[in-house]
Order: structure tokens, then C-alpha cells, then sequence
């Protein structure tokens, strides 16, 4: 069912961490492979830094994730409501066009069930997709879920 949304996007340069929003999305990986993230290990390995390992211990109990789900956690440490993390890799064990674009549908339907008016995301880059890519597929996700709470795209610092 296709649902009119009006979801301000905005993209800009900077933290992830440090956008005043109710979530945070957290792409991660099924399988591990060299070139196969959609985020840099730099932003991964901060948000867990910041956050802890409570709500990594909960995303892995609520396990096993098929490509492009997605689930809510606390946010631990964070200042944030929650942490949605979705998973990006597809059945080929690299994230593709289909495994970005069922993580951005899913992390916005769990950010519209749980009541959350604004989310950040990391600009996610995999082969062949790039920042334009991303932003369309973001706004057919908006309109498909409904979600027309604040979205913040955040494109990382030096990397």
C-alpha cells in the first residue's frame, strides 16, 4: 500500500552521535567481508564505544536477522531513545540495492510503530550506489512506510 508521506530529509556533514533525534539508525553486518560495509568500522566502532554493549547483547537476542531487517533497541550510554539496527548485507553476504533498500523501509516502519518523530542515519554506500542513490531510495521508503517524522542523513567527517 502506497501512503503519502511529507518526511523532511535533510542531509548534512558531521556526527551521527551528535544529531538531537529520538533514534539513531546502525546499519550492521550479518557476515563480515573486506568492502562489504555500508558505513565506515570508524562510525561502528564509535557508536558501541559510546553506547556499550547492552544494546548490542539485546539486538543479538532478538536474532537470527534476515537482510534488511530491522530491530529497536535502548540506546545504552547514548543520549538517544533507541538504536534501530538494521541489517545491511543481503544473502550474498555484501550489502546490495535490495538488502539498502529493505533496511531504509524497515528502519523507517519501526521508527513510525515506536512513536519516534525524528531519526539520523549514516549515509550508507555500497558498490555502484552512491549519495543520489540513497536519497531517492529514502524517499520512496518515506512514502511507502507512511514515516513523516524529521530524518537527518548524516554524511561521517574525514573518511
Amino acid at each position: 500500500m502506497m501512503h503519502s508521506s511529507q518526511a523532511p530529509i535533510s542531509l548534512i556533514q558531521g556526527d551521527l552521535l551528535d544529531q538531537s533525534v529520538d533514534a539513531i539508525v546502525s546499519p550492521f553486518q550479518r557476515h563480515w567481508l573486506p568492502g562489504g560495509r555500508v558505513c565506515s568500522s570508524q562510525l561502528s566502532d564509535t557508536i558501541r564505544q559510546w553506547a556499550g554493549e547492552d544494546p548490542y547483547k539485546e539486538r543479538d537476542s532478538l536474532g537470527p536477522f534476515q537482510a534488511g531487517d530491522a530491530v529497536v533497541t535502548r540506546a545504552g550510554r547514548l543520549p538517544h531513545r533507541a538504536i534501530i539496527h538494521c541489517a545491511a548485507d543481503s544473502r550474498f553476504r555484501r550489502a546490495d540495492r535490495d538488502s539498502l533498500n529493505r533496511c531504509l523501509r524497515n528502519a523507517l516502519n519501526v521508527a513510525g510503530r515506536k512513536g519516534y518523530t525524528s531519526i539520523a542515519l549514516p549515509m550508507m554506500r555500497t558498490a555502484g550506489l552512491n549519495e543520489e542513490y540513497l536519497m531517492d531510495s529514502l524517499r520512496e521508503s518515506c512514502s511507502q512506510s507512511g514515516y513523516n517524522g524529521r530524518i537527518v542523513v548524516v554524511m561521517e567527517r574525514n573518511v
